[in-house]
């Protein structure tokens, strides 16, 4: 059977009606139960003091995106009593007559769905409410958004006037219905005016047509001004999608000059001619954000337009109008997200308007709360106490501690008007990634199924069962389809839509409801509401059976037009006014004013990929940008993850530091991470990363709220296909990352990087990084590295400058592809090896090659080998020097003492230069041009067989030619042409030749096979000896272990095979020769970068 849902839209008869009375829409007085059912009257007898008449038309909040407005009991879609699916269908509406009596049931719009049950007699009045609100953010919250300002601006680019954008940020201020607007300065600029005095311009006076929206103003002055441009903006303003156009309202518009002789706009509603108190009181008046431009009409006189946010959900006004329903029998409920969590001022934990939230939830008696991540910030102890303090239960089903016992109640029991009551507060699961590993070691967050055991147990109470459950909480909504037993969710606060103002669920829906066997039994109700939005739910029940008879559904928007507890608003404001005055000063230009300097032709820079261009947005995603480069940059690090930041304020313009501050409202702690390839790959797997990308909207819009995500810089991820700075990672890279402790100490991220290295303090002289004890020094907070890299910026060039611009464009660049520099320490194969020697061939002819190996005899030898290499590698290229050494004893067979020395030393610089990228499946592989000059040399020249002094090596050898980078097991190949010169050679010291060179490396976990093939060509010349040779072949396997990886990484034993081939020039020596060398060795590899300054 088709539920019927009949519903009021709202019209001004109706929204007098609960704003007058300001009491619950009742089926009869205020008693819990009359014996003579009268609707209430419109006398101001029945009214309470303080709650005016709305003048507004139309439904509130935003758009409805997905029109889906039915969260009473109808379709399945909504979870509700009736178990048809039946979203196409509408209602009438019903305009009130006097006396603003509701009619007992609404005529619906499809008769033949209309129930028998529906003739019968309604009942006559509501015995108790339930009042409700979720994402509040306290009561110092509001929501205030000027999205109106990105179509005026892109409006004014256009229009007559030469239009300037000359302020941003809270210089607007409002008090019933009339506001100040500033052309310049802010707070502090504010309170000297005011206590200076402000005085009426009264010949200045004038009429105009203000823009006025659910949230947002649009002035312009003076009135010729406003008469040519506000045409234009009401077009472009109408012209938003989803955005209802908005409407014209005749204002008066008073200039008030102070005693700075700066002029102030005094805009009132047309009427209102009442004078400002000479000395006016700044708490009174209520901050707003504001952004002013400047222009010129056509007979060249100044003109402004000021775009003003009108604030919905305030915190005073919330307070009135639930105070005033409070009146009547009701229970009172907070969803959670409702009260202010952390400070973004250094020194405090806590918001200071958050005492104000708790000390008004005292007086109103706050019924239950159930807690979200804004509550539990504060941790558990204080939030206790908070709650013990103001008299509110803590209810939530599904916290517990890490045993799995419940933190809170399970169900508040509450009885009212008669009624047993039992309420089940529900915590969104996703809290659990959201809350600092402190606290989220403290607690876990159980799924359904904790909420199924508390509603078995209800059900099974054998007296006193409860007559109406309800659960709420943030993301209870999700569960409204598996919820037998619960008669009303509230659960989903997170929808500016455009929702109906009353729901009603008639009496023959919730009589089929009744009729249901529990277990298949529907919520009644399945409600939404935005923050800016306060609930109330009248309830009517049987007497006979204990069951709902009636429910309706109110929601009401919060306003500026209901006049706000003044109390209260002084509290918020003082605190307010205080802070945002020390956090006026400009953090960040106009990033849509940015010139970057450049020498690219402007053409060039238009072919640009989108993603190489400068965010000019400082939304959440270009905060994000400019924040996670600030930490990769300043720390020296190669890639950066960045946890969710607080969003930031929406307002065009330059950013003031109060943005700022308050977008990084978070304890993190900056912690610098070294790891390997394989361990950045494992962390990734187990968070999901976003590349900021600005103007593209919120993206936890796409995600669950339990997903664990963390913004980027300079590192993507293309499934197992990590890149760092535009580089492929490889397992066994070392990565340097840049973080937070939020995401190092995160207990599902811990276990990547128990075996990175991760440092999280600092010293005092330049913050330098630390490569020795990681307790030693301080921690630094993420704000003061963000922040602080701003104002030395700022200070900088205080004008914000080409200086400045050159500094800040790769700050709101994407850096993930843009390769940066970086210095590094090499140490390759620094070992210990005890090896053999096996000549193999005739040796006859080669007793004057220059070759060492060649002469080598069948020994053993005890080496030490190694190479050192100091590495600048940057976007374009890099630059090495290096140097190879060996030294060793050789035994020679049948003889008691080491008669030959192994004694080699090899020093050089190479520069590589990168010519392209080439276009190969998964990886592109890096092709560079390169030259590199080396000294070869022996400082003991060694002997025959005989103890006759075999030729000194002795030469210089450059080489230049081409390289190809990394792919898969291809590590590295080379090839090119070199010339060699021999400083002992006593003819033909020139020998030119060609080189080609490749290696491969391959890693099982502690396992690594390396393979060498390395071979050098020697061209012919007049004067070639019996001392050169045609060619020489060396390939090379080593396959080694990694035993201590925890404390040594880089040390590993294994063996190895190295055979070298080659052939004289001469007749004499043209037989090719064999050298083996077999032995183990104990090697030790890592690259080791400097400590960086913090920048």
């Amino acid at each position: 059977m088709s539920t019927i849902v009949r519903r009021l839209l709202p019209n001004t008869a109706l929204c007098g009606l609960f704003l007058v009375l300001g009491t619950p829409l009742s089926w009869g007085s205020q008693s819990h139960r009359p014996a003579q059912p009268t609707w209430p009257s419109s006398s101001p007898a029945d009214s309470h003091e303080g709650i005016p008449t709305t003048h507004e038309e139309g439904p509130e909040g935003s758009e409805d995106d997905d029109g889906d407005d039915d969260d009473s009991a109808s379709g399945d879609d909504d979870d509700s009593a009736s178990g048809d699916d039946d979203d196409s269908a509408s209602f009438e509406t019903s305009p009130l007559k006097p006396p603003f009596a509701l009619p007992p049931a609404f005529p619906p719009l499809r008769l033949d769905d209309v129930p028998a049950e529906a003739s019968a007699p309604a009942p006559d009045r509501a015995e108790l409410s339930i009042i409700y609100e979720g994402a509040t953010g306290g009561i110092s919250g509001a929501n205030s958004d000027l999205w109106a300002d990105r179509f005026v601006s892109a409006s004014l680019k256009h229009a007559p006037g030469d239009w300037t954008r000359v302020q941003s940020g809270f210089s607007a201020f409002q008090r019933e219905g009339r506001w100040l607007l500033q052309r310049g300065g802010g707070i502090r600029q504010f309170h000297q005016a005011a206590l200076g005095g402000l005085r009426a311009d009264v010949t200045g006076a004038e009429e105009v047509e203000v823009l006025l929206g659910d949230d947002f103003a649009v002035i312009a002055w003076p009135k010729r001004a406003a008469e040519a441009i506000v045409p234009i903006l009401e077009e472009s303003l109408s012209s938003a999608p989803l955005r209802p156009p908005p409407k014209r309202v005749a204002m008066r518009g008073l200039p008030q000059e102070s005693s700075d002789d700066d002029s102030i706009l005094l805009v009132s509603r047309r009427g209102d001619d009442g004078p400002l108190e000479e000395k006016i009181d700044p708490l009174n008046w209520e901050v707003r954000l504001q952004t002013v431009y400047r222009g010129r009409t056509e007979d060249g006189q100044e003109a402004w337009v000021h775009v003003v946010a009108r604030v919905t959900g305030e915190g005073a006004r919330r307070y009135a109008l639930t105070s005033a329903w409070r009146r009547s029998p009701s229970l009172y409920l907070s969803a959670g997200e409702s009260v202010e969590g952390r400070s973004f001022l250094s020194g405090e934990e806590l918001s200071l308007q958050r005492s104000h939230t708790w000390a008004a939830w005292k007086q109103l008696e706050l019924t239950a709360l159930a807690p979200g991540l804004s509550e539990l910030i504060a941790g558990l102890d204080t939030l206790e106490a908070e709650a013990e303090g103001a008299g509110t239960r803590l209810c939530s089903v599904n916290l517990a501690d890490p045993k799995g016992a419940p933190l809170f109640e399970q169900s508040c029991l509450e009885t009212l008007a008669g009624r047993r009551i039992a309420l089940l507060g529900w915590t969104d699961p996703g809290v659990a990634a959201r809350l600092p590993p402190s606290l989220s070691k403290q607690l876990q967050v159980r799924g359904r199924e904790a909420l199924y055991e508390v509603l078995a147990q209800l059900a099974s109470e054998p007296t006193d069962k409860p007559e109406l459950v309800v659960l709420f909480g943030q993301g209870a909504r999700s569960l409204a389809g598996h919820l037998p037993g619960v008669d009303i969710v509230l659960g989903d606060f997170t929808a500016e839509l455009r929702l109906p103002r009353w729901e009603e669920v008639g009496e023959g829906a919730l009589r089929s409801r009744a009729a249901e066997h529990p277990k298949a039994r529907s919520p009644a109700l399945v409600a939404r509401l935005g923050p800016g939005l306060l609930g109330r739910i009248d309830l009517a029940f049987d007497d006979e059976t204990d069951t709902l008879r009636r429910l309706r559904h109110l929601r009401a928007r919060i306003g500026e037009d209901i006049p706000a507890a003044n109390d209260w608003l002084r509290r918020v404001q003082g605190t307010r006014q205080e802070v945002y005055s020390s956090l006026e000063e400009i953090l960040v230009p106009d990033l849509g004013e940015l010139r970057a300097p450049t020498r690219a032709p402007k053409w060039l820079r238009r072919a640009l990929p989108a993603k190489n261009r400068p965010a000019t947005v400082l939304d959440s995603d270009g905060f994000a940008r400019l924040a996670a480069n600030l930490l990769l940059t300043r720390t020296g690090a190669q890639a950066a993850l960045l946890r969710p930041l607080p969003h930031p304020i929406d307002v065009q313009g330059a950013t003031q530091e109060l943005v700022v501050d308050a977008s990084l409202s978070v304890p993190d702690e900056v912690v610098l991470v070294d790891l390997t390839g394989a361990q950045l790959k494992a962390l990734v797997s187990r968070i999901r990363i976003v590349q900021p990308k600005p103007g593209r909207g919120d993206p936890e819009s796409t995600m669950r709220s339990d997903d664990r995500w963390a913004w980027a810089a300079g590192i993507t991820a293309d499934g197992s296909k990590i890149t760092v700075r535009g580089r492929p990672v490889a397992d066994d890279e070392r990565i340097r990352l840049a973080t937070t402790n939020f995401l190092s100490d995160d207990p599902t991220l811990a276990p990547t990087l128990k075996k990175a290295q991760v440092r999280g303090h600092f010293r005092d002289a330049g913050w330098r990084y630390l490569l020795v004890d990681k307790a030693i020094g301080q921690p630094l907070l993420l704000h003061d590295l963000v922040k602080g890299g701003l104002v030395i910026l700022r200070d900088e060039d205080p004008s914000f400058g080409t200086a400045y611009q050159r500094e800040l464009v790769p700050l709101m660049t994407d850096q993930s592809t843009r390769v940066s520099p970086r210095l590094t320490l090499e140490l390759d194969g620094i070992s210990v090896q005890l090896t053999g020697s096996v000549p193999v061939g005739d040796r006859e002819g080669y007793e004057n090659s220059r070759e060492s190996r060649v002469q080598q005899q069948q020994s053993f030898t005890t080496a030490i080998r190694g190479r050192v290499a100091l590495v600048y590698d940057d976007r374009i290229g890099s630059a090495t020097a290096y140097a190879l050494a060996a030294f060793g004893q050789t035994q020679i067979a049948d003889t008691d003492e080491p008669i030959e020395h192994e004694d080699d030393l090899q020093a050089g610089a190479e520069g590589r230069i990168k010519v392209v990228n080439l276009p190969v499946p998964k990886t592109p592989i890096r092709l560079s041009t390169f030259i590199q000059t080396a000294f070869d040399t022996e400082f003991v020249a060694g002997t025959d067989a005989d103890g006759v002094p075999l030729p000194l090596q002795r030469l210089w050898r450059t080489t230049s030619g081409f390289t190809l980078g990394r792919y898969r097991l291809f590590k590295e190949g080379k090839g090119g042409f070199f010339v060699e010169y021999d400083l002992e050679a006593e003819v033909g010291p020139v020998s030119p030749g060609f080189t080609v060179g490749v290696q491969t490396e391959k890693r099982w976990g502690p396992v690594r096979w390396a393979t060498l093939l390395d071979l050098k060509g020697y061209l012919p010349t007049p004067v070639d000896t019996e001392e050169d040779l045609l060619f020489t072949l060396q390939m090379r396997s080593d396959l080694g272990v990694t035993v201590l990886r925890r404390l040594f990484p880089g040390l590993a034993i294994g063996g190895f095979v190295d055979a070298l081939f080659f052939q004289g020039k001469m007749p004499s020596n043209d037989q090719a020769g064999i050298h083996l060398l077999v032995g183990v060795s104990l090697s030790y590899d890592a690259d080791v970068r400097a400590p960086l300054p913090l920048r």
